[in-house]
């Protein structure tokens, strides 16, 4: 487990390095279909600055100074780590528009991104009922230099250097999912992770409910 949380936070401390869209008041988007809550049992959190809510049949919600997660509660001693969501809001938003999509596939589909290991699948506007958001899919395959220049950074142990098994862990692709919306000029992102594809499903519709019951406190 300790090893899980090393590589949860390296894959956290890499992918939240984005940058900030916010909500067009102009759209024509397709629809994503919202998640029907009518014989879902869900369980409140508030944090800090937000309040939401999740399946707690599914999902684990985690506090950890300020860093707010979902863990999917079946993946949570999974050889590879847990499927894991990360919330943040910021103030500083700007359009969830053509422009925001041109932006990240220039971005995460540029040649820093490839060589960093990023494939970007999937990036799209979309309509989660009445609210836009930018919908984003990618993975990323940790190779042998990348995990050279983590080291550099001091982004890897010893203990895990050492541990053919953990490194083992660190080189299973990750897939990614990305959710961004707006709640009163707030930009709030949505960030999951998971190894398994069988777990993307579950991964999305926790995401979109997170969308749909996001309040600001």
């Amino acid at each position: 487990m300790k090893i899980q949380k090393i590589i949860t936070w390296v894959l956290v401390l890499a992918l939240t390095l984005s940058i900030a869209v916010g909500c067009s008041p102009k759209y024509d988007y397709p629809v994503m279909e919202e998640v029907v809550v009518d014989d879902m049992v869900l369980t409140d959190v508030r944090a800090d600055t937000f309040s939401i809510q999740y399946d707690a049949e599914t999902w684990t919600f985690k506090d950890e100074s300020g860093v707010y997660f979902l863990l999917e509660t079946s993946t949570i001693d999974d050889k590879a780590g847990p499927s894991n969501i990360n919330i943040t809001n910021t103030t500083s938003p700007l359009p969830i528009d053509a422009d925001a999509v041109a932006f990240f596939t220039a971005e995460l589909g540029g040649p820093v991104s490839i060589a960093s290991g990023y494939t970007l699948d999937t990036c799209e506007l979309m309509l989660l009922g009445k609210t836009p958001v930018l919908y984003m899919e990618e993975t990323q395959i940790i190779t042998d230099d990348i995990i050279d220049l983590y080291i550099e950074e001091g982004l890897l142990t010893k203990e895990v250097l050492e541990d053919a098994a953990a490194l083992e862990q660190i080189k299973t692709p990750v897939h990614t999912t990305y959710l961004y919306f707006s709640v009163d000029d707030q930009l709030i992102t949505t960030t999951g992770f998971y190894f398994d594809l069988e777990s993307k499903d579950t991964v999305l519709e926790a995401m979109k409910l997170l969308a749909q019951t996001f309040t600001l406190n």
